[in-house]
């Protein structure tokens, strides 16, 4: 027959460590309320066991924590990528990469200071004659693109498909006759492997990298 000793016992950590002293010392306590006491007891007594081991865990991850850093900053290495002048370490930055221009915005960008007054200008008689002034210092004026306000890739795109490999500049001679036509009453004064000295040469390389005009876009396959 197993005792309630050896019941108390088998408890572990929370029974006494000697349940027969326990019961003499007061024979008429139930064994029940002795029971719950040296429960008590030995909740108490894990608690504190937890709690210094708990305290000794801390300190060591501490102590972990510091031998970490000490040794991650001894293999910190000097770049001449992030270090500032003088000595010292600094964290490298990564810029946000940059919003694509459009074809619009790329293509004035690159043209000068004094022909860009020329794009929000309002078509009539004061902007005709900034750009001829324009023209008569040297500049090149794309006549549909930059006094009649066309999309520049559009423009582009739609010359090349005609055959135009350049058109001239503001203030030079017209086309007479459209590049491959022939007009027995017009002679052609077009050549297209010969672009006349400060014509505008056909060309889209402004719009690459650029987000595109949405009317060029190839429609989608039928699905």
């Amino acid at each position: 027959m197993v005792s309630l000793n050896s019941k108390v016992e088998s408890l572990g950590p929370l029974g006494p460590s000697n349940p027969s002293a326990a019961r003499r010392k007061n024979p008429a306590e139930p064994f029940s309320r002795q029971f719950v006491t040296q429960i008590g007891h030995g909740a108490k007594r894990t608690e504190q066991a937890t709690g210094r081991r708990d305290a000794g865990a801390s300190q060591s991850f501490a102590a972990r924590q510091e031998n970490a850093a000490a040794s991650g900053a001894e293999r910190v290495v000097s770049s001449p990528l992030t270090d500032p002048p003088g000595g010292g370490s600094a964290a490298q930055t990564i810029a946000p990469a940059a919003t694509p221009m459009t074809e619009g915005d790329a293509y004035w960008s690159a043209q000068p200071a004094a022909v860009q007054a020329l794009r929000y200008m309002p078509q009539g008689t004061e902007k005709n004659a900034l750009a001829l002034s324009l023209a008569s210092q040297g500049y090149k004026i794309d006549t549909e693109i930059m006094v009649m306000g066309w999309d520049p890739q559009m423009t582009m795109v739609a010359r090349a498909a005609y055959g135009y490999t350049w058109v001239p500049s503001y203030g030079q001679p017209a086309i007479n006759v459209q590049p491959g036509v022939s007009d027995p009453y017009v002679p052609s004064n077009y050549n297209p492997g010969v672009p006349p000295p400060g014509s505008i040469i056909v060309s889209t390389a402004f719009a690459q990298g650029t987000i595109q005009n949405p009317l060029l876009q190839a429609p989608e396959s039928a699905t």
